[in-house]
């Protein structure tokens, strides 16, 4: 086991995104001492941990590591506004109709099958009555 300054030493030379995803993501691998070096490492970086609090109601301990509570997290998004300049917006709305074109054959394809199997069925119907 690592003593207290290789842990600290080791979480000094991670990266800003690593220590956010340790902290924010993670958080259920790691022992809650070394949780506790790197939030004080972001914090002497300037870098914000929102999940701090959801981490805390989130967990219980055994033996010395954090482990998720089954139930609690949830994984629902609610999405309530996009802020997208016009400009990209009108070339993500082409994008999105020229991608529905093969879409539109395709179903005009099965259709057209369809209708050709029922009405290929139906039309057989007076053929065999002659």
């Amino acid at each position: 086991m690592q003593n207290d300054s290789e842990l600290r030493e080791k979480i000094s030379k991670l990266s800003n995104e690593d220590l956010s995803k340790m902290v924010n993501v993670d958080f259920a691998e790691y022992r809650e001492e070394a949780l506790q070096y790197a939030e004080a490492e972001m914090r002497l970086r300037g870098i914000s941990y929102e999940n701090q609090g959801m981490r805390k109601k989130n967990t219980l301990r055994t033996e010395g590591h954090v482990a998720r509570t089954t139930g609690e997290i949830s994984n629902e998004v609610i999405v309530t506004d996009i802020q997208m300049p016009f400009i990209s917006m009108v070339i993500f709305i082409v994008k999105w109709a020229l991608a529905a074109i093969p879409a539109l054959i395709i179903l005009v394809l099965i259709w057209m099958a369809i209708v050709g199997i029922f009405g290929g069925i139906a039309g057989l119907g007076p053929a065999f009555r002659r």
